[in-house]
């Protein structure tokens, strides 16, 4: 059973404003001419009202996510713009991991390339913290 205690950590983190940062600001049209000629065989999608999570690793985690070839970085989106692919309606949220790359405006996973588009936010929390409600 869950108690107060157990939630204190991730509303603070989730009520934190963080460091507001941005993303790309061009057309949606460039940014889709942008992706696709960065990343030719990965499907795409335009994210908005993001944030960016970067981990505060323990050792163990910092070698299990490493060790994947991955960055300990969690991207949530409360809006979808596009998806190439269709799998995200326009308006949904996402939360991704397994970041490969980012470079301040694409959030590359394994198999999508996610382009952060106008203002967000960069937090730092615990895994554990930021999984509990992103």
């Amino acid at each position: 059973m869950m108690n107060i205690d157990d939630i204190k950590e991730p509303i603070a983190l989730l009520s934190s404003t963080g460091e507001q940062c941005f993303g790309s600001t061009e057309s949606h049209e460039a940014l889709i001419n942008q992706v696709q000629s960065r990343f030719p065989t990965k499907p795409y999608c335009l994210v908005a009202d993001w944030s960016i999570y970067r981990l505060d690793l323990t050792a163990e985690e910092f070698i299990t996510i490493y060790g994947a070839g991955e960055l300990p970085l969690i991207m949530y989106a409360q809006k979808v713009i596009l998806d190439s692919q269709r799998r995200f309606e326009v308006g949904d949220w996402i939360r991704i991991r397994k970041c490969v790359s980012f470079d301040g405006v694409m959030f590359e996973t394994k198999n999508t390339a996610y382009v952060l588009v106008g203002a967000g936010r960069q937090k730092t929390g615990r895994l554990k913290q930021i999984l509990f409600f992103v």
